[in-house]
C-alpha cells in the first residue's frame, strides 16, 4: 500500500521536473518508475497527443517495463496509412466512445 509520504515525493519530483522544462519522455519514464517503486502495477504508459505543427498532426510516447521509451510522431499524411484505419485509437476517435476493451492474450 502507498503512503501519502511517498505519494506526495511523487508529486514533488514530477513538479520539479516540469518546471525544468524537461522532455515528455523524461517525465513519463521517470513517473512510471516511481510509482513502480512504491507498488503501484504499472507495466505500460502512453502519452498521445494532437499538435498545431503544420506537418505533424499528433505525438506519442509509449513507455513500457524494461524497454527504452518510444517517441513517435504522425505526420498529416500517414492519416489514411493502413495502420491507422485499423488501429483502436482511431476507433476510439471515430466512434467517440471513452473505452474499448479487447482481451490481450489474443483470445476472441
Amino acid at each position: 500500500m502507498q503512503t501519502n509520504e511517498q505519494i506526495e515525493a511523487i508529486e514533488d519530483w514530477l513538479i520539479t521536473v516540469a518546471l525544468k522544462n524537461s522532455s515528455v519522455a523524461t517525465i513519463l519514464d521517470g513517473l512510471c518508475q516511481r510509482l513502480r517503486s512504491i507498488g503501484v502495477p504499472v507495466d505500460r504508459a502512453l502519452l498521445a497527443w494532437n499538435t498545431l505543427h503544420p506537418l505533424i498532426e499528433a505525438e506519442s510516447i509509449s513507455w513500457q517495463h524494461q524497454a527504452p521509451v518510444a517517441h513517435e510522431s504522425f505526420h498529416h499524411e500517414q492519416e489514411e496509412s493502413d495502420e491507422w484505419l485499423q488501429s483502436p485509437m482511431r476507433w476510439l476517435w471515430k466512434s467517440g466512445e471513452q473505452q474499448l476493451r479487447r482481451r490481450l492474450d489474443g483470445a476472441e
